[in-house]
């Protein structure tokens, strides 16, 4: 009888423990579960504020924003956070685009790559859809001093590239203009329109010479007009 007390007790113990680990691993899923959500969760809110701050932002750029302006972007995704990382002095974005006039409406040329783009081909992106809040923190707006001549060789240049089909540069090479990536393009355009009277500082990765954002907003002649952060009050 003490035997089998014994081993009913040590049953019941087994039970009690088994139970109780059960019940430690539904509260841990439990809390991951709601921990997860709460993430999810926090990144919508984010998302939404980011939209509701662009939305905003946008209306208001037609009081800074000019033909022929330059446009700057933070991305949110994880290339744009390492491109971000090639700038020298001022990491804040990590693309970059040409903005021009057509009728009533402002369009952003620009040469970007990846999943994206798959034609990868030089863009012509409406500018509320190239500042969407979704995808990106702010922008930024600078200006080069263009007369109309210099506007007309900016257009120019463009219309070119852009008829052509350029394609992106993924090797990153300056040595030729068949292929272009973003600050690349938006470089060489200013040169043409200054008839290469202007320059850039190039950055050196691995040896190679590379023209970061920071290298395009940061040249002497340019001149900061508005940045825009995408944030909640």
């Amino acid at each position: 009888m003490i035997k089998k007390a014994t081993g009913i007790h040590n049953n019941i113990l087994f039970f009690i423990k088994k139970s109780r680990l059960y019940c430690c691993l539904f509260l841990l899923y439990s809390c991951q579960q709601h921990l997860n959500a709460s993430l999810i969760n926090n990144a919508e809110n984010a998302a939404h504020a980011r939209i509701i701050q662009s939305r905003s932002c946008i209306d208001s750029l037609k009081f800074f924003i000019h033909d022929g302006d330059v446009i700057t972007r933070t991305g949110i995704d994880f290339t744009s956070q390492a491109l971000r990382q090639f700038c020298r002095k001022d990491d804040t974005y990590s693309h970059c685009g040409i903005v021009l006039k057509e009728h009533d409406s402002f369009f952003v040329y620009h040469a970007i790559g990846g999943e994206i783009n798959p034609k990868q081909t030089l863009q012509r992106e409406w500018l509320p859809a190239f500042c969407d809040g979704a995808s990106n923190e702010g922008i930024g707006i600078f200006r080069f001093n263009m007369d109309s001549i210099k506007l007309t060789r900016e257009k120019k240049f463009i219309q070119e590239k852009y008829s052509e089909g350029t394609l992106f540069d993924m090797r990153f090479d300056l040595r030729t203009d068949e292929k272009m990536y973003c600050s690349e393009f938006v470089a060489k355009t200013l040169m043409y329109a200054y008839q290469h009277t202007i320059n850039f500082d190039t950055t050196f990765i691995q040896q190679q010479p590379y023209f970061t954002v920071d290298n395009i907003f940061l040249n002497k002649n340019c001149l900061e007009i508005h940045r825009f952060k995408f944030v909640a009050n």
